[in-house]
């Protein structure tokens, strides 16, 4: 099978892993990320590292573990789901479901990055020049309200990930998306509703899921672009504010 123009027209560098790629992948033929179509996704991925090696690009390993993964998952597709006696609905796992799951979670990791880059963009327009460079925990916003730089919200939010990393190691079990940034932001409204302040970190249980933690911070992100809450440094705590 000869790769499309579309795949050689992207370079290894582009991307910053094999997921990347893969969502790349999937959304250049327009698939449900829900229903990848395992033996046309693994061809392109496939042809794009064999022709990235004809090109002498040096190819990192992960990008061939990745691969490898794909094709094992192409041939478990090719068994047959359950004998014929029994109910096909009954524990079976569809061999996508990891790779799904794993897309997702990155999809939305890249999403809140990609907020938060606009942010930090928008901040750094809107800030005043002086000859004194401002400090990390200030800035100003289009109304001229004092915000915590974005940088530390970051951190605080990588913080969370690591600690939710090392008590509760990721487990694949899910082949949907549960939360949405609507619910979350409701979520989150209600909680400050009969309070001044809340703790940044309040809103995240290291020992939720993930996606659940992920979609928390999108909604912290949309909240804060719409001005419905502010947030701030005190004592080197972060903290959530009402407008």
């Amino acid at each position: 099978m000869e790769p499309s123009n579309n795949v050689m027209n992207i370079h290894i560098n582009d991307f910053d892993g094999p997921l990347e790629l893969l969502l790349h992948l999937i959304k250049q033929s327009q698939m449900d990320i829900y229903d990848i179509e395992i033996e046309k996704i693994t061809n392109q991925y496939v042809d794009y590292l064999n022709k990235m090696k004809e090109l002498n690009v040096n190819v990192i390993g992960e990008y061939f573990v990745m691969a490898s993964n794909l094709m094992v998952i192409k041939s478990k597709l090719l068994l047959p789901k359950k004998d014929d006696l029994e109910d096909e609905d009954d524990d079976y796992e569809d061999p996508r479901n990891e790779l799904v799951n794993q897309l997702i979670i990155y999809q939305q990791y890249k999403e809140a990055s990609k907020v938060l880059k606009k942010m930090q963009k928008k901040s750094s327009m809107h800030h005043s020049i002086t000859a004194k460079v401002p400090t990390v925990t200030e800035m100003l916003d289009l109304n001229g309200n004092k915000i915590m730089n974005v940088d530390l919200i970051k951190d605080a939010f990588d913080s969370i990930i690591k600690k939710h990393q090392h008590n509760k190691p990721y487990v694949h079990e899910i082949n949907e998306w549960h939360y949405t940034v609507k619910e979350q932001s409701h979520w989150i409204l209600k909680k400050i509703k009969n309070k001044d302040i809340l703790e940044f970190n309040s809103l995240f249980n290291i020992y939720d899921n993930l996606e659940k933690i992920i979609t928390t911070f999108l909604s912290i992100l949309e909240l804060m672009k719409e001005h419905l809450i502010f947030v701030e440094q005190i004592d080197n705590r972060i903290y959530i504010r009402k407008k």
